[in-house]
């Protein structure tokens, strides 16, 4: 996707959302506008089979009517394409609570981000969980966020790093070489061979 001058940038989730869940709406649109904040206008895709009027009336008193739109997919065979169509994807989750939640939240991996990369989009992600953020940073394909700052510590350059050329093929390319279903089964197989 080429994005034409003076366009609003296009942001997407894909996923559930619940307050006082492991991803939370209020983080996604305050994050939404801090982007704005740094790049100007916004539009933010929420791909999701969650509560859209409940979600919307938040987005709304957030980022302001029609910033936000709400689309249920439930045809997977169709994800790679609604993707495809934005500049950058979000993946947000709230702080751990418990030595449990830290765990998992020092160790998961989240099956969006596979889906994001795959479509080539660069990821904003939070701190948590820690093996996105780490993959991010070290293939430079997103940036990870500090949601207890009030820029999220972001830059505007930063963020048009994000938006440079090769960065959607440098997402693709990590997907291919970390998530590709024969690349793990190779990995899997020379695992079980070594002493």
């Amino acid at each position: 996707r080429t994005r034409e001058e003076g366009a609003p940038l296009k942001l997407v989730y894909a996923g559930a959302l619940k307050e006082g869940g492991m991803q939370a709406p209020q983080m996604l649109f305050d994050l939404a506008a801090a982007v704005r904040a740094l790049m100007g206008p916004v539009e933010l895709t929420v791909l999701t089979t969650s509560n859209h009027e409940v979600l919307s009336a938040q987005a709304d008193a957030i980022l302001g009517p029609g910033v936000a739109r709400f689309e249920a997919v439930r045809d997977q065979k169709l994800m790679p394409e609604k993707l495809a169509a934005h500049d950058i994807a979000c993946n947000v989750y709230r702080r751990p609570k418990s030595d449990i939640d830290h765990m998992l939240c020092a160790t998961g991996f989240s099956t969006k981000s596979a889906e994001y990369f795959a479509a080539g989009l660069p990821i904003l992600v939070s701190k948590y969980p820690e093996a996105i953020g780490h993959l991010v940073s070290e293939h430079d394909a997103g940036a990870v966020f500090d949601e207890t700052r009030a820029d999220f510590g972001l830059s505007r350059d930063a963020l048009q790093r994000l938006l440079a050329p090769g960065v959607r093929v440098r997402a693709q390319a990590l997907a291919a070489q970390t998530f590709d279903r024969n690349v793990v089964a190779d990995r899997f197989a020379a695992l079980y061979r070594s002493d």
